[in-house]
């Protein structure tokens, strides 16, 4: 059984920007909560229960405060934190929109939540010496500012280790579902 975010990592593998000399990495989903999927040896791993790369509730510190990463870095996780510090309720549409626009309480807020993430993704590639780190879903609307700062805090890794976004959007799960029908076909017919 595979769940989204493991057949969109074989659909990133396949048609996507993880490239075809990638031996590791990290798919790492930011959307309303914050998911992974793992890349190893070319192979998505699951684990023994099916559950490797739930990577949401690792613990992070903001602002000197214990959160988990889905807290933090997610979009009901922003908002939840714009809500509560400013007492406005955006959308997450709107998030998206005010950031790309400039509001500064926005702005400011999600750009400490990228370099949330990148220190992440720093200490998981260190650990796992992921090649690349594909991320995917609504932090991709944030455009290249935000990858900028992921990709400055990925940087203090001595791995080399660089941060893309999805090139194949909300389609990377229907290509590696794809994908893995035909290897399943493949494999019993032959």
């Amino acid at each position: 059984m595979n769940n989204d975010l493991k057949l969109s990592a074989i659909g990133e593998m396949h048609k996507g920007n993880i490239g075809e000399d990638v031996e590791n990495a990290l798919l790492l989903h930011v959307g309303v909560g914050i998911g992974g999927a793992l890349i190893f040896n070319r192979k998505v791993y699951s684990g023994r229960r099916g559950f490797a790369g739930e990577i949401g509730m690792l613990s992070v510190l903001f602002n000197g405060v214990q959160y988990t990463f889905d807290g933090v870095c997610s979009l009901i996780g922003m908002k939840k934190y714009l809500q509560k510090k400013y007492n406005v309720d955006f959308s997450y549409k709107e998030i998206v929109q005010k950031y790309n626009e400039g509001d500064e309480i926005v702005h400011t807020h999600v750009n400490e939540t990228a370099k949330v993430m990148g220190k992440v993704l720093k200490d998981l590639t260190e650990f796992l010496e992921f090649d690349e780190v594909i991320i995917s879903g609504f932090a991709v609307d944030f455009g290249a500012e935000y990858l900028e700062i992921v990709q400055s805090e990925l940087d203090k890794s001595l791995n080399g280790t660089v941060a893309k976004y999805s090139a194949l959007k909300g389609h990377a799960s229907m290509i590696g579902a794809a994908q893995k029908a035909t290897e399943n076909l493949t494999a019993t017919l032959f």
